[in-house]
This record gives C-alpha cells, sequence and structure tokens, in this order.
C-alpha cells in the first residue's frame, strides 16, 4: 500500500471511530483496505456485486448528515463527523460506489 492510500486509511480510520451506522441494530464502521483497482476490489467482497443494490453515497448518508433543530451538543457532534466523512468520500476520492446486501441483516460497502 503506497503512502497516499496509508493517508486515507488512517483518517478514514479517525472519521469513522466510535461511530455507528444508525439503524434498527447500530453497528461500529470497519475500515478495510482492498486495494486501489476498483475490479479487483469488488471481487474481494464476500458476496456477487451483481446480487447486492448499488446505492448512492448521498441515499446511505441522508438520515445520518442532517442536523435536526432538536439535537443536542452529542447529536449535532454525530452528525458533523457523518458529514466530514460524505465530504472527504465525495471531494478526494474518485469513482466511490456503495452497495447494500443482504435481506435481514444488512452489509454495505462503500
Amino acid at each position: 500500500m503506497d503512502i497516499t492510500s496509508q493517508l486515507y486509511l488512517s483518517y478514514l480510520q479517525t472519521l469513522t471511530k466510535d461511530l455507528l451506522f444508525i439503524s434498527e441494530s447500530e453497528y461500529p464502521w470497519k475500515v478495510v483496505y482492498l486495494g486501489k483497482n476498483k475490479q479487483e476490489a469488488l471481487n474481494q467482497l464476500p458476496f456477487e456485486v451483481k446480487n447486492a443494490q448499488e446505492i448512492t453515497l448521498e441515499k446511505l448518508l441522508k438520515n445520518h448528515i442532517k442536523e435536526e433543530n432538536w439535537y443536542g451538543e452529542e447529536e449535532l457532534a454525530v452528525a458533523k463527523k457523518y458529514q466530514n466523512l460524505q465530504n472527504l468520500l465525495q471531494e478526494q476520492v474518485t469513482d466511490v460506489s456503495t452497495y447494500r446486501y443482504g435481506e435481514i441483516e444488512i452489509h454495505i460497502y462503500v
């Protein structure tokens, strides 16, 4: 892994530290490096991509990045972390794809 990839990986780990994906069962984010080549990375996923639903990053994070007027400091801090994560992925990473896989237990890969 080159230094640029190492830096992004480290930054993603920092952005997602203690961050839970908001759903019925909240799971922590796990940052995994699958390589620079998108096709090789997709081949490493534990399912066939054709069996997954591709969704946009915006749709994935829409409920996580909003700031409601009733939010306290903790909720606002979480929303800000999600906004920073989305900004990094949109502005610094090219060709971002997001996949949703599963029926009851859903797995998401960005």
